[in-house]
């Protein structure tokens, strides 16, 4: 019998079967008194036999295996007992048993996480985070997949505990919450609620079932903002959780919808009742009503043959409505799983040795609550397959009660939950056995560290005796077993083994610590011994050779003394006797010519004397012989002698007089006219073109080539004998319109001189008429005079622009697109076709009746004849016709220089040439044959293209040639006399005979000015028409025509496909040198290094041979390394470089000439390069398949044919055997392409230049390929002469002559069969190429026209992207755009003008920002010209102002959109670029931005811009504007930036670097490419200045204005010392002095006052001291150190919209940014997780159930992700280390 006292417990009897735990009260009367564990009370007689209570039941025990009363009853008295005192977790040995709370317990906390990381199961008191935390160390030890099933009934607690888990494992932080529903309609805004026609949850059936809508202890509404805030986490976008909500609103609507019962053809239906809901729920879901309701109310059912359709009743429909609301849910919750996973999954590692590993997490819903259990057996099949596969834990959740409240013990309830979950079979089984098994191969690799070798040696011993040993030596106690095969534990041996094992490592580790340490110190201290040994060597030597050189520089400066003084007395010696020697030379040959000149002046006097004596002798003897009458009349006889002499010597000197007037009247005319031009004309001078700088220097003249002796155009024969009868009187009696004579007049014509059909040809006729009488002096210049610009001053205004816009036209290219001045693409013709009727009028506004100089009214006379053909006779007529039988000298000189000039620029027709050539025989002297020969140059080279160059007007004064200078790219320059009418292929010619050039093909003209170099080719093009456009250019920007530095080069502008190098030398060396000089300036890049190299390793072998001194290779590197490389690696990089590859080359111990590597480099340019050694023409598709753009760029080149678009991106390539044909049509302006792929007719221009170089490349290498393909089957077998073939085979031709081409026949090779024999050429087509055809090519040949055009356009359909409109701005300007400006001035000028479109492109500068909460003033203006002050002007405001962002994305969006000017786009993209490295735009500009991007991906920057948009967002906005690399980068078009690292050993290396690199990211470059071990401990080091003085400006910091004055007097000291002059400069500096936000504390006169006294009691402090003092006082500061964030959070009602957050050592704060006060502290053990995105920060404080979640909107996320990780890092490694202190 056992006797019971106080205070014991007992087992008594209970009405539900199971015993009930009670303690003994009273026993004094015969009765024993109990109270049970419900209260109850118990009366039972003494002697009644009762059973006592097992201690361990007493008070409940940790794991339930080790219950004494191991039984129901135990097993639940423990739950009780645990569940009042709050502990609601239990094992069962691995298992944890978790009753539902119902209430929040702070058993969730930081701390908590913290204290069951990296913990042994059994160390700490039951808890969800210790199987946590099992799960993942068991998965890192034994690679091995994971399971926890997470078993209960509705309501225990199951999804708690599975988030619970998650948020442990910081796995995710999102949730699928069944009270969706309820948190939308809670926390949904009111709008947004309207749109979905959303009320209160009582509205709606599904809500209303389980008769509550709220839920004790949850807040909807912060449920809805962290569902909002997950859904941002996990990269759902705002239509995502737009859409989302539309389905949950369809579900509510539907479930409102309602059926009422129907009869139809006797069978039973129903209708769907009209309501809101019914429509609501069909718009949402975005189906039609109609189709809607008969999916509701009827059932379709499929037959062998059709579908039969049944009504449903009203029962049916509903139960329909219901299963497709669940398929509706089931599919949006398989969705989000989908879209989730998507988020957090990382792709597998490609290590096979990487095995991904995982934790499952299996919450089993309440199926107790099923009647019927199939469905269910076969899940659960299903799901025991999957987990035999992995390690499984438990967690049986228990429902103590059914009304979910807190202390409430259902003991029935929970027996029922005990009883089918299994638990006393658990229970047994685990306690009689062993859970715990390791194989002994598994359990000697894990616990080897606690095996004592010396008591069992691995070596030697079996795996089971070594771990008998272990488990004998670790465990003590004897309950554990070993097997045949593995070894049995229990659950507490695990923990045991785990500790030991963690102890004998950490021993090990010191051991091994200790012996690397010693080892590696020692190793350190031999190396530093040894350094030292070598610096004591070398610095005594050092001392020894700089004694010696200092004695041995004495003894050099003793000799040249010695030296220089006997030298200096030789040539003074030497000095004296060349001076006296030279003194008696000079006085002999004095003396002689003096004696010579006084004999010759003796001798004239005496002649001169001699005769004047005897004309006075004479005299004398005649007047003394006649008398006087006789001297009368000889007087009279004299008298009338002179008279007739004076009238002779009259009338000589009136001839004279006239003949001299006529030479003065004929050069002053000709000075009149050119008055305009300098004494000496200019041209070439200067400074040269970029890129070819070096070749002014080596500038040498040679001697000139004779115009005579260069191959001209050939000039047709001319027979003067029948000229005579082609008199200008003739043709104008047979052609003259009217009464219009072929003589001399000055008046107005009324009608032109020849009959002319176009009406713009005779209005341009009467104005060129008007311009040669004003030309010649027969007209006045009218007087000055405003003309309107709306009216024109004559008729002919089309013409007139034509004309007159030529004067400021801006000079176009050859090759490529150009842009007009109006922004819009145009053909960019050659120098003949320059002019179009399509110029526009120039900004000045057109006007001939004003004054104008002889050179503005002759460039309209030629503008005319140029751009209108048929008024050339017309031009030449009226000149004819001023010229005959005029008696005005001044004019008729005039008009002979006009007609020479026009000579020179077009020539007339056919049917005028001959009357023309009649003409010129009459002209004056110097005139006729000058003029005839420029007629017959002009009409045999054709007309010219533009008016003429001040070096031909300057020819045409002095009639003398024109010399120009032609550089060759080996530096060589040669002279040669050019005329008007010299082409460029005449101009090569004497070139390639004066370098003895005999390979010419592919040589070109190319003429340079400034920065732009177009090549002239070497054909017809004029040469003074290039010239005379540089010169315009020149005048455009400013300057002078006459000194246009325009530059001529001759270089190699295209390969033949079958070039030799062999062929000719000179052509070798010229193509060598371009090549060489375009590494240099970067004009040819090779993709890798290594080229580069190799290339200048060549070059040194043939300049330098076989030498190898560092020197030459310096040399070497400046003649071929481009500034860039140089740049990106030092120079003595290169330099070793280039040697070390020089050195170890095969040409420097090979005999190879020079030649032959000259020929290796040209090859290697050849092969590598063929788009830089092309012809380009723009031409425009007329028809043909389809291609991106109708108007590209046409390259050929030696490879094939290439369309490119304007910004050089390829279109399509075609290789020269995929071209079956070529011509020209339409008058040869087209060209019809035919190829494989297509037959393409183009517009071109120079339509029959493309025509016949194409045609010339096909028939070159048709000649000389030995491919062909059989177009047909020829079967031979029985004549082995005779080669047999199916169709479609590829034949290798055999040229040896033994088979005649003229008769048919071929020798060939069947590349399939192998045999030889004679081929039929009309059954094969040779292919035009030099190489083995691909195998694409040999099946379009075989194919028939019709099969290739179906494979093409199949092809295009799946290559060719549909063109997507071009995103702009437009919709964004709607909303956030300001009102356009009303100019009212602008709406009258222009009254129907389209509305101002403030989101494209304008080219006048806006005088209002574009967002509406912007105002002017945001930008300073001033005149800047380096693009780095212009990003700094453009970026800087907006880094610092974060309102101003948003408004420079749109400026620059806005100048991209419409816009045609090529360049201006191009520079566009480049600030767009340089924006998107900076800071990103704003939410709502965002996502236009990007869609911007996204439409201008054939932009060669789009695709970088739209990484760094979106990189933008996920990293830190810069805080400066771009630095100068970035710039300077951009402008080249590389988005490659290096920096410059310096290393302390005095060595320097550029690293590469992008807009946004980190400093971790750059120090792993730097050691990954240092080959350094580890990048620990390592970091860079850069100037800056001080950290905490900008946030203190910035405002901060909360501070006193006593502090702000003593702060400011001792910054104010920093930047002025001691300086007192700077007084005055106080109020201009109070921004660096003052923090920003205070500087209306007080006025400016009191902060200049008080911080003047304040630094005056600081009288005496240095600038050190000074920051040493501005640090102590904000060192005191509460917020010093922090770093701060602006940033926009969602959660918190009570916050404002934009709080600061401040991080520190202490914790985070968050504070109000206006009045600073700390809104809350958050200390790092109180934040249990947190988390960063490219927009966002998130971060839960508190419990992980109901912790208090801040959601941040910032760019700046992972900078303080960042940060938060560093410090809570720190504070675990300080907490662990304390840990470890206290338990050892």
């Amino acid at each position: 019998m056992v006797v019971l006292r106080k205070g014991d417990y007992v087992w008594v009897d209970c009405s539900d079967g199971v015993q009930i735990g009670a303690e003994v009260r009273l026993s004094d009367t015969g009765q024993l008194q109990l109270i049970d564990d419900e209260g109850k009370e118990h009366k039972i007689k003494k002697d009644n036999s009762l059973k006592p209570m097992h201690p361990t039941s007493v008070n409940g025990v940790d794991d339930m295996i080790r219950l004494g009363d191991l039984n129901e009853a135990g097993l639940l008295r423990n739950l009780l007992v645990r569940y009042k005192e709050g502990t609601i977790y239990t094992y069962t040995g691995s298992i944890l048993v978790a009753v539902n709370p119902y209430q929040l317990l702070p058993i969730y906390t930081p701390e908590q996480v913290e204290q069951y990381t990296d913990r042994r199961l059994g160390d700490l008191p039951p808890h969800v985070f210790a199987i946590a935390d099992s799960c993942f160390f068991n998965m890192r030890r034994n690679r091995k997949d994971q399971c926890c099933i997470i078993s209960g009934e509705s309501g225990a607690g199951k999804t708690e505990s599975t988030k619970l888990m998650l948020q442990f494992l910081a796995a995710a932080s999102h949730e699928r919450n069944y009270h969706i529903f309820y948190c939308m309609l809670m926390g949904m805004s009111s709008d947004q609620k309207k749109i979905l026609s959303l009320g209160s949850a009582a509205e709606y059936s599904y809500l209303t079932m389980g008769q509550c809508t709220t839920c004790e202890g949850r807040d909807d509404i912060k449920e809805y903002a962290s569902f909002r805030s997950a859904m941002k986490i996990l990269t759902f976008t705002e239509n995502d959780t737009w859409e989302i909500n539309k389905l949950l609103a369809a579900i509510l609507h539907l479930g409102n919808v309602d059926f009422e019962e129907t009869i139809r053809n006797n069978l039973e239906g129903c209708d769907v009742l009209t309501s809101t809901h019914f429509k609501m729920a069909a718009q949402l879901l975005e189906v039609a009503p109609n189709s809607l309701d008969v999916s509701l109310t009827q059932r379709s059912l499929m037959t062998n043959r059709e579908s039969v359709s049944k009504p449903l009743t009203s029962a049916q429909a509903v139960d329909g409505r219901d299963a497709f609301v669940k398929a509706i849910y089931g599919k949006l919750f398989v969705w989000i799983v989908e879209k989730i996973n998507s988020a957090i999954y990382k792709p597998p590692s490609d290590d096979p040795k990487h095995v991904r590993l995982s934790i499952g997490l299996l919450d089993i819903f309440g199926f107790e609550n099923f009647t019927n259990n199939s469905q269910f057996r076969q899940s659960l099949d299903s799901l025991m397959k999957t987990l035999t596969s992995c390690q499984p834990f438990f967690i049986r959740c228990i429902k103590p009660n059914d009304f979910k409240k807190p202390m409430l013990f259902d003991r029935e309830l929970c027996i029922r939950q005990l009883r089918y979950s299994g638990m006393m079979e658990t229970i047994r089984i685990r306690k009689a056995g062993y859970p715990i098994r390791h194989t002994f191969d598994e359990f000697l690799e894990r616990y080897r560290v606690l095996l004592k070798s010396s008591v069992c040696d691995p070596k030697i011993e079996s795996a089971q005796k070594c771990c008998q040993s272990i488990c004998e030596n670790v465990l003590t106690e004897e309950d554990w077993k070993m097997g045949k095969t593995k070894v049995f534990l229990k659950d507490f041996h695990d923990t045991i083994l785990e500790l030991a094992r963690d102890k004998a490592l950490n021993e090990k580790a010191l051991i091994i610590q200790r012996v690397l340490r010693g080892y590696k110190l020692r190793k350190a201290f031999l190396r530093k011994r040894r350094a030292a040994v070598t610096i004591q060597k070398t610095w005594r030597g050092h001392k020894v050779r700089k004694l010696y050189r200092v004695v041995q520089l004495g003894f050099a400066r003793l000799q040249a003394q010695v030296r220089s003084r006997q030298m200096a007395w030789d040539y003074k010696q030497k000095r004296r006797a060349a001076v006296l020697l030279q003194a008696q030379i000079r006085g002999y040959l004095a003396r002689k010519a003096w004696k010579r000149k006084r004999a010759a002046v003796i001798l004239l006097q005496a002649y001169t004397r001699g005769t004047l004596a005897r004309i006075a002798v004479r005299k004398m003897k005649r007047d003394a012989v006649l008398s006087l009458q006789e001297r009368q009349a000889a007087e009279r006889a004299a008298l009338e002698r002179q008279k007739r002499l004076d009238e002779i010597l009259r009338q000589q000197k009136e001839r004279e007089a006239a003949e001299q007037l006529s030479n003065i009247t004929d050069q002053e005319m000709v000075d009149d006219i050119f008055g305009f031009l300098p004494s000496m004309v200019g041209g070439q001078e200067g400074q040269a073109p970029v890129g070819f700088e070096d070749l002014e220097g080596k500038r040498a003249v040679l001697e000139e080539v004779d115009l005579d002796d260069a191959p001209m155009m050939a000039i047709p024969e001319e027979d003067y004998d029948d000229l005579d009868e082609y008199s200008f009187n003739k043709f104008a009696s047979m052609n003259f319109q009217g009464a219009a004579t072929p003589t001399y007049i000055r008046q107005r014509l009324r009608q032109p001189l020849l009959y002319h059909e176009d009406e713009n040809d005779v209005l341009g006729s009467l104005t060129v008429w008007w311009m040669i009488l004003r030309f010649m002096g027969d007209l006045p210049e009218p007087k000055p005079q405003v003309v309107s610009r709306s009216v024109p001053a004559f008729a002919d205004h089309s013409l007139q622009k034509e004309v007159a816009s030529r004067q400021d036209r801006r000079l176009s290219h050859m090759v490529g697109l150009d842009q007009a001045e109006d922004g819009s693409e145009v053909s960019k013709q050659p120098t003949v076709q320059t002019i179009s009727e399509e110029d526009e009028m120039n900004a000045d506004g057109l006007t001939l009746d004003r004054p104008m100089n002889s050179l503005e009214k002759l460039h309209i006379i030629v503008g005319y004849a140029i751009v209108r053909r048929d008024l050339r006779d017309e031009i030449y007529c009226q000149i004819c016709k001023q010229l005959q039988e005029n008696s005005n000298r001044g004019s008729f000189f005039r008009g002979w220089i006009l007609l020479s000039i026009c000579l020179g620029i077009f020539p007339p027709t056919q049917s005028f040439f001959k009357y023309l050539q009649s003409f010129l025989r009459s002209g004056p002297a110097g005139y006729a044959p000058y003029c005839a020969d420029r007629l017959r140059r002009t009409v045999a080279n054709g007309v010219r293209g533009e008016p003429p160059s001040w070096l031909e007007l300057q020819a045409t004064k002095s009639k003398k040639p024109i010399v120009i200078s032609v550089t060759m790219m080996d530096g060589r320059t040669i002279s040669m006399p050019v005329d008007s009418a010299t082409t460029s292929k005449e101009v090569c010619q004497m070139l390639s005979q004066k370098v003895k050039l005999q390979d010419t093909f592919g040589f070109s003209l190319y003429i340079a000015l400034y920065d732009k170099v177009w090549s002239l080719g070497s054909g017809r093009e004029h040469v003074m028409d290039a010239i005379s456009q540089c010169e315009q250019e020149v005048k455009r920007k400013g300057g002078q025509e006459q000194h246009s530095p325009w530059r001529l080069y001759f270089r190699k502008e295209i390969f033949a496909p079958w070039h030799d190098c062999s062929q000719d030398n000179v052509s070798t060396e010229i193509i060598y040198r371009q090549v060489i000089r375009g590494l240099k300036y970067g004009e040819y890049q090779c993709e890798k290094e290594d080229d580069t190299v190799a290339l200048a390793a060549k070059h040194f072998f043939v300049q330098f041979g076989s030498d190898m001194s560092m020197e030459n290779t310096r040399t070497v590197v400046k003649e071929c390394i481009n500034s860039k490389l140089l740049e990106a690696k030092s120079e003595e990089k290169w330099v070793q470089m280039v040697n070390t590859a020089h050195a170890q080359g095969p040409l420097i111990n090979s005999r190879t000439k020079p030649d032959k590597v000259k020929a290796e480099v040209v090859d290697y340019a050849r092969q590598k390069w063929p788009m830089f050694f092309s012809k380009f023409f723009e031409v425009a598709k007329l028809s043909g398949p389809p291609l991106p753009k109708s108007r590209f760029i046409f390259a050929i080149n030696s490879t094939g044919i290439t369309f490119l678009d304007e910004r050089e991106k390829t279109l399509l390539v075609l290789s020269y055997p995929e071209l079956t044909g070529v011509n020209t049509v339409r008058d040869r302006k087209c060209v019809c392409l035919l190829t494989l792929k297509g037959d393409f007719t183009l517009n071109a221009i120079m339509a029959s230049d493309i025509s016949d170089l194409v045609a010339m490349f096909l028939a070159g290498l048709i000649q000389r390929s030995q491919y062909a393909v059989t177009v047909q089957e020829v079967n031979r077998q029985d004549d082995r002469t005779f080669l047999s073939f199916k169709k479609a085979e590829l034949i290798y031709i055999i040229k040896d002559d033994e088979y005649s081409v003229a008769r048919g026949w071929l020798k060939g090779k069947n590349e399939r069969t192998g045999d030889i024999g004679a081929v039929p050429v009309d059954a094969i087509l040779i292919l035009p190429t030099l190489m083995k055809p691909t195998n694409e090519v040999l099946s379009l040949i075989s194919l028939s026209p019709d099969q290739r055009k179906t494979i093409i356009d199949n092809s295009v359909k799946g290559t060719m992207t549909e063109r997507v409109a071009l995103w702009t701005l437009k919709d964004f300007s709607v909303e956030y755009f300001r009102q356009p400006i009303r100019d009212v001035n602008r709406q009258v000028i222009s009254k129907n003008v389209a509305p101002e479109k403030l989101w494209a492109n304008s080219r006048e500068p806006i005088r209002q920002p574009l967002l509406k909460r912007l105002y002017m003033g945001d930008y300073p203006t001033r005149q800047i010209q380096s693009p780095l002050e212009l990003t700094d002007q453009i970026f800087g405001p907006p880094t610092e102002n974060e309102e101003l962002r948003d408004e420079i994305y749109c400026q620059i969006m806005k100048q991209m959109t419409s816009n045609n000017n090529r360049y201006s786009v191009e520079q566009g993209w480049q600030l767009l670029w340089l924006c998107c490295g900076l800071f990103p735009p704003s939410n709502s500009l965002f996502k236009h931005a990007q869609r911007f991007i996204e439409t201008r991906k054939r932009e060669p920057l789009a695709t970088d811009c739209l990484k760094r948009l979106q990189g933008a967002r996920r990293m830190e906005s810069r805080k400066l504007p771009p630095h100068q690399v970035e710039v300077e980068a951009i402008q080249h078009n590389s988005t490659q930036i290096f920096h410059k690292m310096y290393f302390p050993n005095d060595t320097q290396e550029n690293f590469e670097v992008g807009s946004n690199t980190k400093v971790k990211d750059l120090v792993l470059t730097i050691a990954d490419k240092l080959m350094l071990s580890t990048a620990d401990g390592f970091s860079l080091f850069v100037k800056t200045p001080d950290k905490e003085l900008p946030k203190y400006l910035r405002g901060y910091h909360v501070c006193s204005k006593q502090d702000m004055v003593a702060l400011g007097a001792l910054l104010f000291r920093v930047k002025v010392d001691n300086d007192k002059t700077q007084f005055t400069q106080i109020p201009r500096m109070l921004k660096e002095l003052v923090p920003n936000d205070q500087l209306k504390v007080m006025s400016t006169d009191e902060w200049k006052k008080q911080i003047l006294a304040e630094y005056n009691k600081q009288a005496g402090t240095s600038v050190e001291q000074a920051m040493i003092g501005f640090l102590k006082i904000v060192y005191k500061w509460p917020t010093f150190g922090c770093a701060f964030f602006d940033v926009k959070q969602t959660s918190e009602p009570n916050f404002p919209d934009i709080v600061r957050i401040a991080i520190s050592k202490q914790g985070i704060s968050i504070i109000h940014p206006k009045t600073k006060d700390t809104l809350a502290v958050h200390p790092y053990n109180k934040i249990a997780s947190w988390c960063s995105g490219s927009t966002y920060f998130h971060m839960t404080v508190g419990s992980l159930v109901r912790g208090n979640k801040i959601l941040c909107e910032t760019s700046l996320g992972y900078k303080i992700d960042d940060l938060l990780t560093s410090y809570v890092n720190m504070y675990l490694v300080e907490k662990r280390g304390q840990r470890r202190t206290h338990y050892d």
